[in-house]
Formats: C-alpha cells, sequence, structure tokens
C-alpha cells in the first residue's frame, strides 16, 4: 500500500478537475525502480578487484577454471560439498569469454545480483496482489490494493520499488554479489521459485506450475540451505490449506501450490539426496569443524549484523509495521514472508543443537530477502507522506553508510602478497605449503606459474616444501603452533597471515 502522503502528493499534483491517472502514479514508482538499479548495480560492479580473493573464492575459481566441464563437475565436488556444479559451469563459460581476471570474473555474480533487484520487484508486486484475491472468491483486480483517491495498481508498484531500493543498498546482497561464490545464483533461482509460487497460487496457470517445479529442483541443487526455504514453502501452503473453507477456492489454490512443491521436491531427490551424502561425508571427515556452536540469539543477530547497528533497529520495526498494517489485507502473504524469513535461520540453530554446528550466516541469506520486504511494505504503509519519506531516507542513508563502512576498512587476509613472497622464496623444483589445505588455491591463483603449491596438516610429512603460507583460520591452536614449530623463520607478515621458512634455510 503507498503511503498516504504519496497518494495526497499525487492528488496536489494533479491538474484542477482531474483525478490522477495510474500512469502518472507508476512513473514515479518507476523511477524509484530505476534509483534501486542504479544504485544497485554501481554498489555491485565497483572497483570489484579492491578487496583480493578470498580462499573460498580461491576454490570456486580452481574448479571453474578447470579445461573441461567435466572437471569442472570434479574438481567442486571435492571442493564444495553441499552444492552442485551450476555455478561454476556457469563461470566456466564465462572465464571462456572474458578471462580469468577477479574483477572480470566477479561481474558474473555483481550482474546475477542486479538482476536480483529486478526479479524482487515482481516477487513484490505478485506478493501484494494477494490482496486483491478477496474472501468471496473474487477475480484477482489489484484496484483492491489501492487506497482511496489512489489509481489503481499504485500501491503494488510503490511496495515493490521501496522493497527493490531496500534489498539494492543493504550491505549483505552486496557483499556476497562482490564475490565468485554460489550464494547470489542461489539467491536469484529461490526469488524466481517464490515469485513463481506466489503467482500460482493467485493465478494458476501451466507456466506458472512449471516454473515451480523447475525452480524448486534447482534452488537447493545450487546450494542445498535453499532447502529450508523450499520448506517454509510448503509448510506455508499446508496452513493456508488447513485454514481455508471445505470446497472454497483458497482451498484449491493452497492445494495446487502444495502438490506442485511437492512435485518440484520429488523430482529433485537425486540431486538432493547426492548432495546430502556429500554433506553428511563432509561432516564426518570434518571439513566443516571450521563453524563454531552459535548463541542462542544467533538469529536474531543474523538480521543484525546484515543490516548493521544502525539501520537494524529502524529496519526491523519497518519490517513489524509492515507485517501489522498488512496482515488483514493480504494473511497469507505476509505468513509466507514471516515463514520465509525465520524458519532457515531457526532450522540452522536448532540443526547446531542437536547435530552439528551448522550455523553459517551466508546459508540463510536468502532470509534477508523477506526481511528487506516487510521493512518496505512498513515504509508503504505509513499514513503520512512525512513520515514515509522520513523512513525511507533513513533506511537508504544508513544502508549506505553501512556499505560505506564496510568497505573503507580492509577485510580478508593479503593472500596475493603472501603467494608472491613465497614464490619468491622458494628454489627452483621447490613447492610452498599452505595451511590450511582448502587455501591451497587461492595461493595458486596468485603464484601463478611461479612455484608449485601444495596443501599441508600439521601431521603431514612436508619433505621438498621449505616454504609455508599459514593462517591460523581454519586451524585450530594445536595445529598452528606445530606448523610454527616446522616452519620457525618468519619471512613476512600480514597480521594473520605470515610467510614461514623451516629451519636451517639461509
Amino acid at each position: 500500500m503507498a503511503p498516504a502522503g504519496l497518494r495526497s502528493s499525487q492528488r496536489a499534483q494533479a491538474p484542477a478537475g482531474r483525478a490522477p491517472t495510474p500512469q502518472s502514479g507508476k512513473g514515479y514508482a518507476l523511477a524509484l525502480l530505476g534509483l534501486a538499479l542504479m544504485l544497485g548495480a554501481a554498489l555491485r560492479l565497483a572497483a570489484l578487484n579492491s578487496r583480493g580473493m578470498s580462499a573460498d573464492e580461491g576454490a570456486t575459481w580452481a574448479a571453474a577454471a578447470a579445461p573441461s566441464w567435466h572437471e569442472v563437475i570434479v574438481r567442486q565436488a571435492l571442493r564444495d560439498p553441499g552444492t552442485l556444479a551450476a555455478n561454476d559451469l556457469l563461470l566456466h563459460g564465462w572465464i571462456a569469454l572474458f578471462g580469468q581476471g577477479l574483477a572480470r570474473m566477479r561481474a558474473l555474480a555483481a550482474l546475477l545480483g542486479t538482476l536480483c533487484i529486478a526479479l524482487l520487484w515482481l516477487l513484490v508486486r505478485e506478493l501484494t496482489a494477494l490482496a486483491a484475491v478477496g474472501a468471496a472468491s473474487r477475480a484477482p483486480d489489484e484496484s483492491v490494493c489501492a487506497g482511496p483517491g489512489m489509481p489503481a495498481g499504485l500501491s503494488l508498484d510503490y511496495a515493490a520499488s521501496v522493497s527493490a531500493l531496500l534489498f539494492a543498498v543493504n550491505l549483505a546482497p552486496v557483499k556476497y554479489a562482490r564475490e565468485l561464490r554460489t550464494y547470489t545464483l542461489a539467491l536469484l533461482l529461490l526469488t524466481l521459485q517464490v515469485w513463481a509460487l506466489l503467482r500460482l497460487y493467485r493465478r494458476g496457470g501451466f507456466g506458472a506450475g512449471l516454473a515451480v517445479v523447475v525452480f524448486t529442483v534447482l534452488a537447493p541443487a545450487v546450494h542445498l540451505m535453499s532447502l529450508l526455504a523450499v520448506a517454509a514453502e510448503l509448510f506455508w501452503a499446508s496452513l493456508l490449506l488447513v485454514a481455508a473453507p471445505v470446497n472454497s477456492a483458497a482451498r484449491a489454490r493452497s492445494l495446487r501450490a502444495m502438490l506442485v512443491l511437492a512435485l518440484g521436491l520429488v523430482l529433485g531427490l537425486p540431486a538432493l539426496g547426492w548432495l546430502f551424502g556429500l554433506t553428511l561425508a563432509g561432516f564426518q571427515s570434518g571439513a566443516f569443524q571450521w563453524i563454531k556452536p552459535p548463541a542462542l540469539w544467533a538469529p536474531v543477530s543474523f538480521f543484525s549484523k546484515a543490516a548493521g547497528s544502525f539501520a537494524f533497529p529502524v529496519l526491523a520495526l519497518l519490517a513489524l509495521w509492515g507485517a501489522v498494517a498488512w496482515w488483514r489485507r493480504s494473511n497469507a502473504g505476509i505468513a509466507l514472508l514471516l515463514l520465509w524469513m525465520w524458519f532457515p535461520p531457526l532450522a540452522l540453530l536448532a540443526g547446531s543443537y542437536l547435530l552439528s554446528p551448522m550455523f553459517v550466516e551466508r546459508y540463510a541469506v536468502s532470509s534477508l530477502v523477506p526481511f528487506y520486504v516487510l521493512a518496505g511494505i512498513g515504509v508503504c504503509a505509513m499514513p503520512r507522506r512525512r513520515d514515509a519519506w522520513l523512513a525511507l531516507c533513513v533506511s537508504v542513508l544508513l544502508a549506505l553508510g553501512h556499505d560505506w563502512g564496510y568497505y573503507a576498512k580492509r577485510h580478508g587476509l593479503a593472500w596475493q602478497a603472501a603467494a608472491l613472497t613465497a614464490a619468491r622464496a622458494v628454489g627452483p623444483g621447490e613447492t610452498i605449503a599452505v595451511a590450511p589445505a582448502f587455501a591451497e588455491d587461492v595461493v595458486c591463483y596468485y603464484a601463478g606459474n611461479r612455484a608449485k603449491v601444495r596443501g599441508v596438516t600439521a601431521g603431514e610429512s612436508v619433505e621438498g616444501r621449505p616454504v609455508l603460507v599459514v593462517t591460523a583460520r581454519g586451524l585450530t591452536d594445536k595445529e598452528y603452533a606445530a606448523l610454527r614449530a616446522r616452519y620457525p623463520r618468519i619471512v613476512a607478515r600480514w597480521g594473520r597471515l605470515l610467510v614461514a621458512e623451516q629451519r636451517g634455510r639461509r
């Protein structure tokens, strides 16, 4: 719903004796969407090489840079259990076109992240249109969403544009869209899946049903934790089914959504079963031992860290107000947003205490989408123009301040400097040792053809590897101490990252 102040502003601008037209109102909303796309693209595409490659990105590069499609799949399965090679295969084709420069490779995720902004706009329009599905099972009518004196469909456009703007400028979606990792692709596919589900629920149709099935298969396959969002959707459809009167149109819509979601999960079982096996093997082998047990308040901290300490209270209050203000207008839509927002982080928290630590913030990144959407609806539900514009401006400025504060500081480790220093320290035919072993690929990327690189563990023989690149991240204190004892001479240090030599070298 557009703010009352926005409605009064449009009436004031209309020529005397003429009512405001939907076209003029939609023009303002589309201008806001254009601003979201411009800011979002700038934040995602600017200075992509200003931050060095991370060890996680190194694993993605090593798989994507393989010489063949088959080799990409093989390397990815070894380096990144819990995902299929969709992102790596896409990046493999991108590298063939544009090369292996860091900024060029990251541009793929940045473009996908910008596309997510436009898709979010479509999703929110479909979501808010659920308010047009009345209790008497009327045909969808967007004018039901409009307040008194407001052009038909205007509230849908404003709610969608404000939500897209909040998503575009907040740090977490920006940060993941500036990395080689798979999270932006998974987010894009899940956004498409939710949009198709809402369209199927509201309007039906073979095309929408097919899209739900396809993206229900693809999104969890790209990243297994997307399955938590799909589970939330299935729970949402089952709740609507139980609450709907018998033999009603609402019951038919709910049943249709449930069956199509279930079909997508059934068709995706082979891929999901394989991913579960890889993930379980990873947990058993200690590949996920770096994940620390979460605090009980981790789900709340997740949203706070994503929004920033100053912006979080504002966005949280707006999201709460949006849920309350729109509940009677579209309780089905608000229920989906709340389940999508809270189910994945709460499930990760429960799994961490019942099974093994698994609460990693990027695993629940899709839950940020409903958070920003609820906040956008909260802005559009403000009763006065001053309050609405103030809330929007404050939210955007705080988000941009969070972005600036984050990128003004140095983040990550200086792998490029360490790799080049180690390459100069080794002799012909010698190999650089890297610990933890998963950081081997990023050192290999920066060392290039200057030296051979091999990941090592604390108990492994290091004969023929006189130089070590090591960081305490990903190693236990005991493992780190054992490696440092075998490489006592420090060549160079960058905080937690250092290059060291074995005793007796030079």
